[in-house]
């Protein structure tokens, strides 16, 4: 799968090298209340879970590569949600490298995984966190429809919670 700039591909065995790219930059954790992650095999065990995710709810976040340098830039997509509320959702998400922020990647992404949810998935609503100090990301979802309906806490800080349902999009 592909949208204008990124190609998709699911995780494999062997990519827990692409989540330390990620877990292991400060930056990139600064809203997530994530220790930096260098170790291989918990790397492993992350790409394990989400291989377990695809078989058991047939969705799951996916890396998202640079057309142009081939490069893995991060990961999105959907995933089916069931312990960060009371309630089972489907979170549109992602994570980038930061020398891939702020050159629409993300918008281009979350654009692209909103349509497939509701399109492809033919799902009802998605969802979605973002801590409320984080700019960049609350813009995305702003930007692809979504609207704020709640303000939780996590991990001591406060964060937006989103809601996008299908009929607000007309389709």
């Amino acid at each position: 799968m592909e949208s204008e700039r990124l190609r998709y591909r699911l995780f494999e065995k062997g990519d827990g090298a692409h989540i330390i790219a990620l877990d292991s930059n400060i930056e990139v954790l600064k809203y997530l209340h994530q220790e930096p992650l260098n170790d291989l095999n918990e790397a492993e065990k992350i790409v394990e879970g989400v291989l377990n995710q695809y078989e058991k709810n047939g969705i799951g976040r996916w890396w998202a590569i640079e057309k142009e340098s081939n490069q893995v830039i991060g990961w999105t997509g959907i995933k089916y949600e069931t312990m960060f509320r009371d309630f089972p959702y489907y979170d549109i998400g992602y994570r980038y490298i930061p020398k891939f922020w702020r050159k629409g990647y993300g918008f281009e992404a979350a654009l692209f995984w909103r349509d497939y949810a509701f399109s492809e998935m033919n799902i009802e609503k998605l969802n979605a966190t973002a801590h409320v100090d984080n700019v960049g990301s609350n813009k995305i979802l702003q930007k692809i429809g979504m609207e704020i309906t709640d303000n939780l806490e996590y991990g001591g800080d406060q964060c937006n919670w989103y809601e996008l349902n299908k009929t607000q999009l007309g389709i």
